[in-house]
Protein backbone atom coordinates (compact mmCIF):
# COMPACT_ATOMS: atom_id res chain seq x y z
CA UNK A 1 0.00 0.00 0.00
CA UNK A 2 2.27 2.59 -1.32
CA UNK A 3 1.64 7.01 -1.30
CA UNK A 4 0.77 8.39 -4.18
CA UNK A 5 1.03 11.64 -2.48
CA UNK A 6 3.87 11.93 0.24
CA UNK A 7 3.04 15.35 1.08
CA UNK A 8 0.71 14.17 3.71
CA UNK A 9 3.00 12.00 5.28
CA UNK A 10 5.59 14.79 5.25
CA UNK A 11 2.56 17.01 6.75
CA UNK A 12 2.26 13.78 9.45
CA UNK A 13 5.17 13.91 10.56
CA UNK A 14 6.52 17.73 10.57
CA UNK A 15 6.97 19.50 13.91
CA UNK A 16 4.12 22.06 12.70
CA UNK A 17 1.98 19.34 12.44
CA UNK A 18 0.27 19.98 16.11
CA UNK A 19 0.50 23.76 15.75
CA UNK A 20 -1.89 23.64 12.40
CA UNK A 21 -3.73 20.64 13.57
CA UNK A 22 -7.09 21.65 12.25
CA UNK A 23 -5.86 23.49 9.21
CA UNK A 24 -3.98 19.53 8.52
CA UNK A 25 -7.34 17.90 9.07
CA UNK A 26 -9.08 20.01 6.79
CA UNK A 27 -6.67 19.30 4.22
CA UNK A 28 -6.61 15.01 4.40
CA UNK A 29 -10.52 15.47 4.89
CA UNK A 30 -10.91 17.66 1.67
CA UNK A 31 -8.27 15.89 -0.42
CA UNK A 32 -8.00 12.06 1.30
CA UNK A 33 -10.44 11.33 4.38
CA UNK A 34 -9.24 7.51 3.57
CA UNK A 35 -5.69 8.02 3.96
CA UNK A 36 -3.08 5.01 4.21
CA UNK A 37 -0.02 6.97 5.32
CA UNK A 38 3.07 5.16 5.14
CA UNK A 39 4.69 7.28 8.19
CA UNK A 40 1.72 6.27 10.65
CA UNK A 41 1.93 2.05 8.89
CA UNK A 42 -2.02 3.33 9.76
CA UNK A 43 -5.15 3.87 7.82
CA UNK A 44 -6.17 7.84 8.77
CA UNK A 45 -9.55 8.73 8.89
CA UNK A 46 -11.25 12.41 9.26
CA UNK A 47 -14.49 12.40 8.87
CA UNK A 48 -17.22 12.43 11.37
CA UNK A 49 -19.50 9.44 9.62
CA UNK A 50 -16.53 7.31 8.62
CA UNK A 51 -15.46 7.75 12.67
CA UNK A 52 -18.62 7.00 14.02
CA UNK A 53 -18.90 4.26 12.04
CA UNK A 54 -15.17 2.49 12.58
CA UNK A 55 -15.70 3.15 16.51
CA UNK A 56 -19.25 1.39 16.71
CA UNK A 57 -18.40 -1.47 14.40
CA UNK A 58 -16.35 -3.58 16.79
CA UNK A 59 -16.33 -6.67 14.94
CA UNK A 60 -14.34 -5.44 12.48
CA UNK A 61 -12.55 -3.05 13.92
CA UNK A 62 -10.86 -4.17 17.17
CA UNK A 63 -8.72 -2.52 20.34
CA UNK A 64 -7.12 -6.24 21.08
CA UNK A 65 -3.54 -6.10 19.23
CA UNK A 66 -3.64 -2.57 18.55
CA UNK A 67 -0.79 -1.10 20.23
CA UNK A 68 1.00 -4.50 19.38
CA UNK A 69 1.19 -3.62 15.69
CA UNK A 70 2.18 -0.31 16.75
CA UNK A 71 4.84 -2.19 18.33
CA UNK A 72 5.46 -4.22 15.25
CA UNK A 73 7.36 -1.10 14.10
CA UNK A 74 10.20 -1.82 15.94
CA UNK A 75 13.00 -3.07 14.11
CA UNK A 76 12.98 -6.85 14.33
CA UNK A 77 16.60 -7.00 16.28
CA UNK A 78 15.76 -4.71 18.50
CA UNK A 79 12.69 -6.11 19.64
CA UNK A 80 14.03 -8.39 22.53
CA UNK A 81 14.78 -5.26 24.48
CA UNK A 82 11.00 -4.57 24.83
CA UNK A 83 9.85 -7.87 25.95
CA UNK A 84 7.91 -6.86 29.22
CA UNK A 85 6.09 -3.59 27.15
CA UNK A 86 4.77 -5.77 24.86
CA UNK A 87 3.95 -8.50 27.67
CA UNK A 88 1.46 -5.55 28.95
CA UNK A 89 -0.34 -5.43 25.99
CA UNK A 90 -0.93 -8.51 25.04
CA UNK A 91 -2.72 -8.91 28.34
CA UNK A 92 -3.87 -5.76 28.04
CA UNK A 93 -6.52 -3.87 30.36
CA UNK A 94 -10.36 -2.72 29.67
CA UNK A 95 -9.31 -0.58 26.49
CA UNK A 96 -7.08 -3.25 24.71
CA UNK A 97 -10.29 -5.48 25.65
CA UNK A 98 -13.11 -6.51 22.91
CA UNK A 99 -16.61 -8.19 24.01
CA UNK A 100 -16.82 -9.94 26.32
CA UNK A 101 -14.24 -9.51 27.76
CA UNK A 102 -14.41 -6.15 27.86
CA UNK A 103 -17.99 -5.89 29.03
CA UNK A 104 -17.06 -8.18 32.09
CA UNK A 105 -13.96 -5.71 33.01
CA UNK A 106 -16.17 -2.68 31.94
CA UNK A 107 -18.98 -3.88 34.15
CA UNK A 108 -16.54 -4.37 37.14
CA UNK A 109 -14.89 -0.74 37.52
CA UNK A 110 -18.73 0.94 35.92
CA UNK A 111 -19.80 0.69 39.65
CA UNK A 112 -17.34 3.09 40.83
CA UNK A 113 -18.58 5.78 37.59
CA UNK A 114 -22.47 5.12 38.26
CA UNK A 115 -24.10 8.87 38.69
CA UNK A 116 -25.19 7.92 41.83
CA UNK A 117 -21.79 8.01 42.81
CA UNK A 118 -20.12 10.10 40.84
CA UNK A 119 -23.10 12.88 42.40
CA UNK A 120 -22.16 11.94 45.34
CA UNK A 121 -18.26 13.52 45.07
CA UNK A 122 -19.72 16.76 44.07
CA UNK A 123 -18.89 18.43 47.75
CA UNK A 124 -15.59 16.59 47.30
CA UNK A 125 -14.88 17.92 44.18
CA UNK A 126 -16.48 21.69 45.61
CA UNK A 127 -14.11 21.76 48.55
CA UNK A 128 -11.05 20.26 46.26
CA UNK A 129 -11.42 23.43 43.78
CA UNK A 130 -11.79 25.89 46.50
CA UNK A 131 -8.39 24.23 48.52
CA UNK A 132 -6.00 24.84 45.28
CA UNK A 133 -7.99 28.35 44.55
CA UNK A 134 -6.57 28.75 47.97
CA UNK A 135 -3.48 28.70 47.50
CA UNK A 136 -2.77 30.64 44.79
CA UNK A 137 -5.57 33.20 45.17
CA UNK A 138 -3.29 35.93 46.57
CA UNK A 139 -0.15 35.79 43.65
CA UNK A 140 -1.87 37.46 40.83
CA UNK A 141 -1.06 34.75 38.81
CA UNK A 142 -0.39 30.93 38.08
CA UNK A 143 1.11 28.36 35.77
CA UNK A 144 -2.45 26.85 35.50
CA UNK A 145 -1.50 23.01 34.67
CA UNK A 146 0.58 22.66 37.30
CA UNK A 147 -1.39 24.75 40.18
CA UNK A 148 -4.82 23.50 39.26
CA UNK A 149 -5.43 21.94 35.86
CA UNK A 150 -3.42 19.07 36.66
CA UNK A 151 -3.49 18.33 41.22
CA UNK A 152 -7.70 18.58 40.44
CA UNK A 153 -7.97 15.73 38.45
CA UNK A 154 -4.92 14.06 39.62
CA UNK A 155 -6.28 13.94 43.35
CA UNK A 156 -9.33 13.03 43.32
CA UNK A 157 -9.13 10.25 40.60
CA UNK A 158 -6.11 9.00 43.22
CA UNK A 159 -9.07 9.26 45.69
CA UNK A 160 -11.57 6.90 43.91
CA UNK A 161 -8.91 4.33 43.32
CA UNK A 162 -7.23 4.56 46.67
CA UNK A 163 -3.91 5.78 46.08
CA UNK A 164 -2.10 8.41 47.94
CA UNK A 165 -2.69 11.70 46.37
CA UNK A 166 1.10 12.54 47.34
CA UNK A 167 2.22 10.33 44.67
CA UNK A 168 0.77 11.91 42.05
CA UNK A 169 4.32 13.62 40.63
CA UNK A 170 5.54 10.09 40.72
CA UNK A 171 1.64 9.53 38.36
CA UNK A 172 2.46 12.05 36.24
CA UNK A 173 6.13 11.32 35.20
CA UNK A 174 4.41 7.50 34.34
CA UNK A 175 1.85 8.92 32.82
CA UNK A 176 3.82 11.17 30.25
CA UNK A 177 6.31 8.49 29.33
CA UNK A 178 3.87 6.67 28.10
CA UNK A 179 1.61 8.54 26.27
CA UNK A 180 4.64 10.18 24.80
CA UNK A 181 5.63 6.62 22.90
CA UNK A 182 2.06 5.83 22.09
CA UNK A 183 1.28 9.02 20.83
CA UNK A 184 4.27 9.67 18.60
CA UNK A 185 3.04 7.97 16.02
CA UNK A 186 5.88 6.30 15.05
CA UNK A 187 8.18 4.08 16.97
CA UNK A 188 11.05 6.22 18.76
CA UNK A 189 13.34 3.24 21.06
CA UNK A 190 14.02 5.89 23.49
CA UNK A 191 10.46 6.83 23.89
CA UNK A 192 9.84 2.58 24.27
CA UNK A 193 12.07 2.44 26.81
CA UNK A 194 11.06 4.80 28.90
CA UNK A 195 7.21 3.78 28.77
CA UNK A 196 8.33 0.24 29.72
CA UNK A 197 10.07 1.25 32.96
CA UNK A 198 6.90 3.66 33.72
CA UNK A 199 4.78 0.54 33.16
CA UNK A 200 6.59 -2.00 34.69
CA UNK A 201 6.63 0.68 37.89
CA UNK A 202 3.01 1.05 37.59
CA UNK A 203 2.26 -2.47 37.19
CA UNK A 204 4.21 -3.41 40.08
CA UNK A 205 2.98 -0.27 42.10
CA UNK A 206 -0.65 -1.56 41.59
CA UNK A 207 0.08 -5.26 42.28
CA UNK A 208 1.09 -4.64 45.69
CA UNK A 209 -1.86 -1.86 46.27
CA UNK A 210 -4.07 -4.88 45.24
CA UNK A 211 -2.46 -7.67 47.72
CA UNK A 212 -2.73 -4.92 50.42
CA UNK A 213 -6.35 -4.27 49.92
CA UNK A 214 -7.24 -8.10 50.00
CA UNK A 215 -5.39 -8.07 53.71
CA UNK A 216 -7.13 -5.05 54.35
CA UNK A 217 -9.82 -3.69 52.18
CA UNK A 218 -11.02 -0.02 51.98
CA UNK A 219 -13.84 1.84 50.35
CA UNK A 220 -11.89 2.38 47.14
CA UNK A 221 -11.75 0.84 43.81
CA UNK A 222 -8.71 -0.88 44.16
CA UNK A 223 -10.30 -2.57 47.33
CA UNK A 224 -13.48 -3.65 45.01
CA UNK A 225 -10.86 -5.52 42.11
CA UNK A 226 -8.95 -7.41 44.28
CA UNK A 227 -12.19 -8.84 45.97
CA UNK A 228 -13.52 -9.28 42.73
CA UNK A 229 -10.45 -11.05 41.66
CA UNK A 230 -10.39 -13.23 44.54
CA UNK A 231 -14.15 -14.61 44.31
CA UNK A 232 -14.51 -14.45 39.83
CA UNK A 233 -11.81 -16.74 38.52
CA UNK A 234 -12.30 -14.81 34.82
CA UNK A 235 -10.79 -12.03 36.15
CA UNK A 236 -7.09 -12.39 36.24
CA UNK A 237 -4.53 -9.99 38.42
CA UNK A 238 -2.97 -8.33 35.05
CA UNK A 239 -6.32 -7.20 33.91
CA UNK A 240 -6.77 -5.45 36.89
CA UNK A 241 -3.60 -3.93 37.83
CA UNK A 242 -3.46 -2.65 34.05
CA UNK A 243 -7.04 -1.61 34.31
CA UNK A 244 -6.34 0.46 37.36
CA UNK A 245 -3.22 2.02 35.26
CA UNK A 246 -5.44 3.16 32.32
CA UNK A 247 -8.00 4.50 34.76
CA UNK A 248 -5.08 6.41 36.56
CA UNK A 249 -3.24 7.84 33.16
CA UNK A 250 -6.97 8.51 31.41
CA UNK A 251 -8.46 9.84 34.56
CA UNK A 252 -6.37 12.82 35.04
CA UNK A 253 -4.08 13.85 31.90
CA UNK A 254 -7.65 13.85 29.84
CA UNK A 255 -9.13 16.11 32.40
CA UNK A 256 -6.01 18.27 33.15
CA UNK A 257 -5.98 19.20 29.25
CA UNK A 258 -9.50 20.29 28.88
CA UNK A 259 -9.90 22.57 32.04
CA UNK A 260 -6.43 24.16 30.18
CA UNK A 261 -7.76 23.77 26.79
CA UNK A 262 -11.14 25.24 27.74
CA UNK A 263 -9.42 28.58 29.44
CA UNK A 264 -7.15 28.92 26.20
CA UNK A 265 -10.13 28.95 24.26
CA UNK A 266 -12.24 31.16 26.02
CA UNK A 267 -9.15 33.19 26.08
CA UNK A 268 -9.10 33.70 22.26
CA UNK A 269 -13.12 34.43 22.52
CA UNK A 270 -13.31 36.79 24.90
CA UNK A 271 -16.70 37.54 23.87
CA UNK A 272 -17.34 33.92 24.91
CA UNK A 273 -15.58 34.17 28.33
CA UNK A 274 -17.44 37.50 29.52
CA UNK A 275 -21.03 35.79 28.60
CA UNK A 276 -19.94 32.99 30.03
CA UNK A 277 -19.01 35.34 33.41
CA UNK A 278 -22.25 36.67 33.12
CA UNK A 279 -24.69 33.78 32.38
CA UNK A 280 -23.20 30.33 34.53
CA UNK A 281 -26.24 28.81 33.32
CA UNK A 282 -24.27 28.35 29.94
CA UNK A 283 -21.87 26.34 31.51
CA UNK A 284 -23.13 22.81 30.51
CA UNK A 285 -23.42 23.83 26.67
CA UNK A 286 -19.65 25.35 27.10
CA UNK A 287 -18.18 22.42 28.66
CA UNK A 288 -19.75 20.27 25.72
CA UNK A 289 -18.39 23.11 22.95
CA UNK A 290 -14.46 22.92 24.90
CA UNK A 291 -14.72 19.11 24.57
CA UNK A 292 -15.60 19.32 21.04
CA UNK A 293 -13.62 22.13 20.08
CA UNK A 294 -10.62 21.13 21.17
CA UNK A 295 -10.91 17.33 22.36
CA UNK A 296 -7.88 16.47 24.70
CA UNK A 297 -7.91 12.66 22.96
CA UNK A 298 -7.73 13.38 19.47
CA UNK A 299 -7.26 10.04 17.80
CA UNK A 300 -7.00 6.38 18.70
CA UNK A 301 -6.47 3.22 16.75
CA UNK A 302 -8.29 0.57 15.79
CA UNK A 303 -7.56 -3.00 14.57
CA UNK A 304 -8.87 -4.51 11.68
CA UNK A 305 -10.03 -7.91 12.55
CA UNK A 306 -11.66 -8.96 9.48
CA UNK A 307 -11.44 -7.80 5.98
CA UNK A 308 -13.84 -4.83 5.49
CA UNK A 309 -14.35 -2.46 2.49
CA UNK A 310 -14.96 0.38 4.43
CA UNK A 311 -15.37 4.11 2.09
CA UNK A 312 -14.19 2.54 -1.26
CA UNK A 313 -11.19 1.13 0.49
CA UNK A 314 -10.20 -2.31 1.02
CA UNK A 315 -9.08 -2.50 4.76
CA UNK A 316 -7.32 -6.18 5.32
CA UNK A 317 -7.40 -8.39 8.50
CA UNK A 318 -4.02 -6.54 10.84
CA UNK A 319 -4.28 -3.04 9.33
CA UNK A 320 -4.17 -0.34 11.69
CA UNK A 321 -6.85 2.12 11.27
CA UNK A 322 -6.34 5.68 13.20
CA UNK A 323 -9.90 7.26 14.07
CA UNK A 324 -8.99 11.19 14.51
CA UNK A 325 -11.63 12.50 16.22
CA UNK A 326 -10.38 15.81 16.24
CA UNK A 327 -11.07 15.79 12.69
CA UNK A 328 -14.75 14.59 13.25
CA UNK A 329 -15.33 16.84 16.06
CA UNK A 330 -14.45 19.53 12.91
CA UNK A 331 -15.85 18.41 10.30
CA UNK A 332 -18.37 20.96 8.03
CA UNK A 333 -20.74 18.14 6.82
CA UNK A 334 -21.88 17.28 10.65
CA UNK A 335 -20.96 20.68 12.67
CA UNK A 336 -22.01 24.22 11.21
CA UNK A 337 -19.10 26.34 11.57
CA UNK A 338 -17.39 24.14 13.15
CA UNK A 339 -13.88 26.59 13.45
CA UNK A 340 -15.88 28.45 16.01
CA UNK A 341 -16.37 28.03 19.15
CA UNK A 342 -19.66 28.92 20.49
CA UNK A 343 -20.61 28.45 23.88
CA UNK A 344 -24.42 28.17 22.62
CA UNK A 345 -24.12 25.09 20.08
CA UNK A 346 -26.28 23.18 20.05
CA UNK A 347 -26.97 19.31 19.69
CA UNK A 348 -23.49 19.15 20.04
CA UNK A 349 -22.60 15.45 19.09
CA UNK A 350 -19.22 15.38 19.37
CA UNK A 351 -17.38 12.22 19.67
CA UNK A 352 -14.86 13.18 22.57
CA UNK A 353 -16.14 10.60 24.79
CA UNK A 354 -15.67 7.91 21.95
CA UNK A 355 -18.97 5.36 21.30
CA UNK A 356 -20.88 2.38 21.53
CA UNK A 357 -18.95 0.25 24.13
CA UNK A 358 -16.20 1.89 24.38
CA UNK A 359 -17.95 5.01 25.57
CA UNK A 360 -15.29 6.75 28.23
CA UNK A 361 -16.24 5.41 31.96
CA UNK A 362 -15.35 8.56 33.25
CA UNK A 363 -17.19 11.16 31.25
CA UNK A 364 -19.59 11.48 34.10
CA UNK A 365 -17.31 12.78 36.25
CA UNK A 366 -15.75 15.30 33.95
CA UNK A 367 -19.34 16.65 33.12
CA UNK A 368 -19.74 17.22 36.94
CA UNK A 369 -15.80 18.15 37.80
CA UNK A 370 -14.71 20.08 35.39
CA UNK A 371 -18.12 23.27 35.45
CA UNK A 372 -17.40 23.48 39.14
CA UNK A 373 -13.93 23.83 38.56
CA UNK A 374 -14.39 26.72 35.56
CA UNK A 375 -17.66 28.15 37.46
CA UNK A 376 -15.06 28.59 40.50
CA UNK A 377 -12.11 30.05 38.93
CA UNK A 378 -14.13 33.12 36.88
CA UNK A 379 -16.11 33.56 40.35
CA UNK A 380 -12.68 33.64 42.48
CA UNK A 381 -10.41 34.90 40.56
CA UNK A 382 -11.45 38.77 38.75
CA UNK A 383 -9.87 39.16 35.04
CA UNK A 384 -8.67 36.13 34.64
CA UNK A 385 -6.66 36.41 31.20
CA UNK A 386 -3.65 35.19 29.52
CA UNK A 387 0.02 36.24 30.50
CA UNK A 388 3.08 35.91 28.04
CA UNK A 389 3.11 34.53 25.03
CA UNK A 390 0.70 32.33 23.29
CA UNK A 391 0.89 28.47 24.87
CA UNK A 392 2.78 25.85 22.84
CA UNK A 393 0.86 22.88 22.59
CA UNK A 394 3.12 19.33 23.40
CA UNK A 395 3.80 16.98 20.65
CA UNK A 396 1.43 14.11 20.24
CA UNK A 397 -0.52 12.48 17.55
CA UNK A 398 -3.20 11.19 19.92
CA UNK A 399 -3.80 13.78 22.77
CA UNK A 400 -4.35 17.49 22.60
CA UNK A 401 -2.45 19.04 25.48
CA UNK A 402 -0.37 22.82 26.35
CA UNK A 403 2.99 22.75 28.05
CA UNK A 404 2.22 24.97 29.53
CA UNK A 405 -0.46 28.42 30.47
CA UNK A 406 0.40 30.81 32.26
CA UNK A 407 -2.15 32.82 33.30
CA UNK A 408 -3.10 36.25 35.26
CA UNK A 409 -6.16 37.77 37.58
CA UNK A 410 -6.64 40.93 39.78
Amino acid sequence: MMNANCRFDDLLLSDDYSKNLYENYDLLRLEEPIYWSDAWTSWVLTRYADNVECLKDVQHFSSVGRTLRFMDQIPEEERHRFKALREHYEDGGLINKDPPDHTRLRKLVLKAFSPRLVEKKRGMVTELVNELIDKFQGKGQMEMISDFAFPLPAILIAGILGVPPEDREMFKDWSRKILLFTGSGRIDLDFAEKAQESRVAMSDYFRHLMNERLRKPQDDLISALASARENEDLLTETELVTTCGVLLVAGHETTANLITNGFLALFQNPDQLEELKENTSLLPSAIEEIVRYDSPIQSIPRLVSKDIMFGGKTFKKGDLVTVVIGAANRDPCHFSDPHRFDIHRKNNTHIAFGQSVHFCLGASLARMEIPIAVEALLRRLPNLRLQGETPKWRLSMSLRGLESLDVAFD
